[in-house]
């Protein structure tokens, strides 16, 4: 599944959810491996905040779940900080380990 979320940087919520132990990718499945988005993703005026998760025969209800409980909170964070994952503004300062409490990565608790 490809989902789009306005105004966040795509690459923002995979450092996030990864955190988590939430596995997805940013961009489409066709651009997967190059550091150019998407041309169907550009024509839909969707590439920016393009997250791709993708499911096997491993995951269950649970997974999905999961990922239901925890997402909303986590667009809603990087939605309220200024420079954290905002469309065009990079997510550089998410790159490093697990943060202290209270930054976006906790916002799922």
């Amino acid at each position: 599944a490809n989902i789009g979320f306005e105004g966040i940087e795509g690459d923002a919520i995979p450092i996030v959810l990864s955190r988590l132990g939430i596995a997805c990718s940013a961009g489409s499945a066709c651009a997967s491996g190059s550091m150019e988005p998407s041309h169907v993703l550009i024509a839909m005026n969707a590439a920016c905040g393009a997250v791709r998760f993708s499911l096997s025969r491993d995951n269950g209800e649970d997974d999905v779940d999961r990922v239901l409980e925890v997402l909303p909170a986590i667009i809603e964070k990087l939605r309220a900080v200024p420079s954290a994952g905002l469309c065009g503004r990079g997510a550089e300062h998410l790159h490093s380990g697990p943060g202290p409490s209270g930054t976006i990565a906790d916002a799922h608790s």
